[in-house]
């Protein structure tokens, strides 16, 4: 039961994530497109990232609710690595838990 418990809890939040960084997919190649003419878009692609994390802190002329989408985009993002990299831990820390 623990074991349903921790992958419920750990992998929830990164699914939710998902869920809305794709229903938001259209609004931020849209954003990308406009500022950027190098977005491919992917948002799994790491070059596309550092471009939106670029274009977040060093364009003023970004609008409010541009700005919004792209900050939610790297909370998204960034709440789905972290359990990225909670799995990996566990995995790699306790793998008899994991495994066995």
């Amino acid at each position: 039961m623990n074991k349903i418990l921790l992958v419920f809890i750990s992998t929830f939040p990164a699914g939710i994530c998902t869920i809305i960084l794709l229903s938001i997919k259209k609004e931020i190649d849209r954003i990308m497109n406009k500022y950027n003419s190098n977005y491919s878009g992917m948002i799994n692609n790491s070059i596309d990232l550092l471009r939106i994390i670029k274009l977040y802190k060093n364009n003023k002329d970004l609008r409010k609710d541009e700005r919004r989408i792209l900050g939610l985009t790297l909370i998204l993002f960034f709440i789905s690595f972290i359990t990225l990299i909670f799995w990996l831990i566990v995995f790699f820390m306790f793998p008899n838990y994991i495994v066995g």
